[in-house]
């Protein structure tokens, strides 16, 4: 340490007098300080003075030596050992031993051996220390309040509950139940009640502090989502588009990675769709992707709902693969027969009003009591309610329909007889519905549904279980199409079954046509609705050749593909996504796999899952980041649904004025709450802490919550 910095000792600040104090003297070598006598040297300084004198120091800027005591408090600076520093070895014991026996070097000893416990300075560290002692004292028992309203954040946030009331003036008897649950735990918790009566800066009831906890537990969830996402090799975008209560368009965003071996999918937003144009929708995806700094992981994207029922589809898939070019497009392969009968029913006037009111049908059954009562016993089969999204319901439903038709029957007519157990509504609903099953126009859409039916659900159960082996699932549909353009040759048999059991049944003929067009006209519908049925299949299953590459890892064919391996499947994964594996090395990893009898019949999340468990993710790279990369890509829709239905109970009725802002945090806590859950529970993880750090650091608070 330079002596002239000692020297300015008395100007520097507490915290740097201390750490010098701390470190002690510097005690260099001096290699250059020698005494020399003509041209030889006949001294040089030694080391072991500084263990005899445990004052003196050293300076190797100019080669001095000094004592360290007087340096930092001495008052008389112009004295060798303060100012010059002492060089002459020859009468070095001399000097070391006058100097000792000064006043001067006394008072600096003791100064030196008391510093900090008289000095002025100390009184202001002592001062300060007190101050930072008595505020974090503060700002603990102020967090520990602001944990009480974090919870009953959380809780209400979790039991999507509204917070507000309509009057929370203290006069009135309910006041939201924000403000009633911190009440109601106040009667158990003297600390919060204290607060709560006598607080005048800091209640923490107002509606704006109720907006500013909502965001801060809201930061904190996506900072979780943020930190995983960083981790994550890969990442798929899920969209789908909703209406709130105001009939606003919402964009429902979810990502879906794989982090080691668990696959997560995570709710992320939802935006207000103020274009939906192609433009609009794709500046949607590429805003949470650049917030989540993940468009470079991209690896695929789905889109559902009204995303994917215009033509604009393929506009905005080319747009998003404008920046991220390997981001493939899929579907949920087993909800895709779904979209594929709804569309055909909706371009086709009878099919859209037979489905409503099969679905009507359905509801009413299951809404009366007393209907459900009298179809237990003349049915004995509920009928199930049909969903707008999932068709494998629909299918059900025509399969009851078709199944019990005739109790049906029996059960209007029942209603009919008995006019007085019933109100008018059910009543007139039921003689409608009578009518409507009575018509052999029905029954004829009935039974062409069910055939078409029956040929796609054994094909949807097959997208649901073989995703990984393509070729089986592209040879599955092919074989549903053959059967499909096979019922073009079946309506003479289906019709004769149909119109003896409309004769055995009496069930009425439709005088829209003349009687001897009739059933060309009904040929007519059944050759349109298997026309369209069959476009819309060829159009949405002609991508699965692209995902051929997941054949690779069908743990199923592993002992096949140890004697040879296709090259459709490395020709897929090279063309879509090669420029994230060394290929050369991934046929090596998988060779070894296929050899492995612990692999064998494993699916894909197995052989991921046992390659982490046995510490082998070093030993087969390449086929780790490929079974990441399979998991990845989505097969199916189902957390961005649920995400929906979960907006739906947030935004409601009573939150109809409710801002973008705080909904969006809502949502992000109230759908990812099993990540909450699991924040709250880790001690680790600090949850309430960094909740309370990012509270306080949004804005300046009247209360004091950040420690010094």
């Amino acid at each position: 340490m330079d002596s002239e910095y000692l020297k300015s000792f008395s100007k520097l600040t507490s915290e740097e007098k201390r750490r010098i104090i701390k470190n002690g003297r510097p005690t260099p070598e001096l290699g250059e300080l020698k005494q020399q006598r003509g041209t030889k040297y006949v001294r040089k300084f030694q080391t072991a003075w500084y263990s005899k004198k445990q004052w003196l120091c050293g300076c190797v800027t100019t080669n001095r030596l000094f004592c360290f005591p007087c340096l930092l408090f001495s008052e008389f600076s112009e004295r060798v050992w303060v100012n010059e520093g002492y060089c002459d070895l020859s009468n070095l014991a001399t000097a070391l031993s006058v100097h000792e026996r000064s006043k001067g070097h006394y008072k600096s000893e003791i100064s030196l051996k008391t510093f900090g416990y008289t000095r002025a300075d100390y009184l202001l560290e002592k001062q300060k220390s007190d101050s930072i002692e008595v505020h974090n004292k503060k700002v603990k028992e102020n967090r520990d309040i602001l944990n009480k309203l974090i919870c009953a954040t959380c809780f209400l946030v979790k039991q999507k509950l509204a917070f507000r009331g309509d009057n929370e003036q203290t006069s009135s008897l309910n006041r939201g139940n924000y403000v009633e649950l911190l009440n109601y735990t106040a009667k158990f918790d003297e600390k919060l009640a204290q607060h709560l009566e006598n607080s005048s800066v800091f209640c923490g009831l107002s509606g704006k502090m109720q907006d500013d906890l909502i965001e801060a537990v809201g930061t904190v969830v996506e900072n979780n989502i943020k930190e995983e996402i960083a981790r994550a090799p890969f990442i798929a975008i899920a969209l789908d588009e909703t209406e709130d209560i105001s009939c606003t368009p919402q964009c429902c965003t979810v990502l879906r990675y794989v982090l080691d071996s668990d696959i997560k999918e995570v709710f992320i937003g939802f935006d207000i769709l103020k274009d939906r144009s192609v433009g609009g929708v794709t500046e949607c995806i590429f805003n949470h992707l650049d917030k989540y700094n993940c468009a470079e992981k991209l690896v695929a994207q789905t889109y559902d709902g009204a995303l994917v029922m215009g033509s604009r589809l393929n506009d905005v898939q080319v747009k998003v693969r404008e920046r991220a070019p390997v981001a493939l497009f899929t579907h949920c392969y087993a909800h895709k027969l779904n979209v594929v009968l709804s569309q055909s029913a909706k371009f086709i006037p009878e099919c859209t009003k037979f489905f409503k009111l099969s679905e009507a049908l359905a509801s009413l059954l299951s809404e009366s009591g007393r209907l459900r009562q009298f179809l237990d016993e003349i049915v004995r089969k509920r009928i199930p309610k049909a969903a707008p999204t999932r068709w494998s319901v629909n299918s059900k439903l025509i399969q009851t329909i078709l199944q019990y038709h005739g109790d049906l029957c029996k059960l209007f007519i029942t209603v009919k007889s008995n006019p007085r157990l019933w109100d008018s509504d059910t009543l007139v609903r039921s003689n409608g519905f009578y009518d409507w099953l009575t018509k052999d126009s029905t029954y004829f859409l009935v039974v062409v549904y069910n055939e078409i039916f029956i040929k796609t659900d054994t094909l949807c159960n097959v997208l649901q279980t073989k995703m990984t082996d393509i070729p089986y699932c592209i040879e599955k549909t092919n074989g549903t199409m053959n059967v499909l353009e096979g019922l073009y040759n079946e309506f003479e048999g289906l019709y004769v079954e149909f119109e003896e059991y409309c004769r055995g049944n009496n069930l009425t003929e439709s005088n829209s046509y003349p009687k001897g067009s009739i059933k060309e006209e009904r040929r007519r519908i059944f050759g349109v609705i298997l026309d369209d049925v069959m476009k819309h299949v060829k159009a949405r299953f002609s991508d699965l050749k692209k995902f051929k590459f997941m054949s690779l890892v069908d743990g199923n064919k592993f002992q096949r593909l140890t004697c040879q391996v296709d090259k459709d499947p490395f020709e897929s994964l090279e063309k879509n996504y090669g420029k994230f594996f060394d290929l050369i090395k991934l046929k090596a990893d998988l060779a070894a796999i296929y050899n492995g009898e612990v692999f064998r019949g494993k699916s894909v999340k197995d052989v991921l899952k046992f390659l982490f468990e046995n510490e082998l993710t070093q030993t087969f790279p390449e086929a780790v980041k490929l079974l990441q990369l399979i998991l990845t890509i989505p097969d199916s829709n189902v957390h961005v649904g649920r995400s929906c239905s979960a907006f739906k109970r947030i935004k409601n009725y009573t939150r109809k004025r409710i801002t973008n802002e705080r909904l969006s945090s809502l949502a992000l806590i109230s759908i990812e709450e099993e990540r909450l859950h699991q924040m709250q529970e880790d001690p680790t993880f600090n949850f309430y802490e960094r909740v309370a750090d990012v509270f306080a650091s949004k804005k300046e608070r009247r209360m004091d919550f950040m420690y010094k």
